[in-house]
C-alpha cells in the first residue's frame, strides 16, 4: 500500500518498513532498544512514541507477544498500522499523558523519547521531526508517569536517553519506583553519549556495560534485529 507523501528510504526498502519521505526515520537507537527489550520474557508490551512501529515490529515478530503501539502523530500512526498489520499489535493515535484505556496492563514498556528541550535548541521546521526530536508533547519522565499505573508489578520499563541526562533521569525514576537493572552506555571515543536502560520495580545493584559506537560488539547487538526485519520481509513476500 502506498501512502501520499511517503516513501521507503534505501535502508527501509531493504527492511520493508514504510516511513515518511521527509521527517524522522528510525535509526540505530531503535535497534539497540529493541535488542535490550527483546531479552525480557514479557508477553504484553506498550511502545510509547512508536513512530513507524519498528520497535513494536521487532518485539512482536518471531515472539509470542502482543502489544499496543502509541503515537501522538496521526501520520506516524498510519505508517505503524501499515507496518504492523500482520502482527498482534494494536496501534492507536493518542497522547499517553491523557491516559490509556483503563484495562491496559503491560509487563514491558519501551520508548525512544524525544531528547530535545524546549528553548534549548533549534526546532526542526518539519513537524514530524520536531515532535520526534523535541519534547513538544512530553518527555521521558512524562511518559514514565503516564504509564506507571498500567504496569504489572514485575514490569520492565526500557528506554534510550542521552548520557548527559542519565543521572537526573535515574533519580527521578527512582522517586517513581523504577530502578535500573541494566544500563548499556555507548561512547564516541572516550566520551559517553547515549544510554539504553532497563528498569524494574525493585532496588538492586544494576549491571552496566560500555560500548564504543563503532565497535564490533555494538554491531553484534543490532545485527540480530536487522536480520529479523529481513526474515519478516521475506516471509511476507512469500
Amino acid at each position: 500500500m502506498q501512502w501520499r507523501g511517503s516513501s521507503l528510504s534505501k535502508a527501509s526498502r531493504f527492511w520493508g518498513l514504510a516511513q515518511p519521505l521527509e521527517g524522522y526515520r528510525f535509526n540505530w537507537d531503535s535497534l539497540v532498544l529493541a535488542s535490550l527489550a527483546d531479552s525480557i520474557p514479557a508477553r504484553h508490551f506498550c511502545d510509547v512514541g512508536t513512530g513507524c512501529g519498528v520497535i513494536a515490529y521487532l518485539l512482536a515478530s518471531e515472539r509470542d507477544r502482543t502489544g499496543l503501539a502509541v503515537d501522538v502523530q496521526r501520520e506516524m500512526a498510519t505508517f505503524a498500522r501499515e507496518n504492523l498489520q500482520d502482527l498482534p499489535v494494536k496501534v492507536i493515535c493518542a497522547d499517553v499523558r491523557n491516559g490509556l484505556p483503563a484495562d491496559c496492563l503491560f509487563d514491558l514498556v519501551v520508548t525512544n523519547p524525544p531528547y530535545g528541550v524546549m528553548g534549548a535548541q533549534r526546532i526542526s521546521p518539519n513537524p514530524s521531526r520536531a515532535i520526534a526530536c523535541t519534547a513538544l508533547n512530553g518527555d521521558l519522565l512524562d511518559f514514565a508517569t503516564a504509564i506507571h499505573g498500567h504496569c504489572a508489578q514485575d514490569a520492565h520499563f526500557c528506554f534510550v536517553s542521552p548520557d548527559s541526562n542519565w543521572a537526573r533521569t535515574r533519580d527521578a525514576l527512582e522517586e517513581m519506583g523504577w530502578y535500573a537493572k541494566r544500563v548499556w552506555r555507548f561512547y564516541r571515543g572516550d566520551k559517553p553519549f547515549r544510554v539504553a536502560v532497563d528498569c524494574v520495580r525493585c532496588l538492586e545493584p544494576y549491571v552496566e556495560r560500555s560500548f564504543e559506537s563503532q565497535s564490533v560488539v555494538l554491531d553484534a547487538l543490532i545485527e540480530p534485529m536487522i536480520e529479523r526485519l529481513g526474515r519478516s520481509k521475506r516471509a511476507m513476500a512469500d
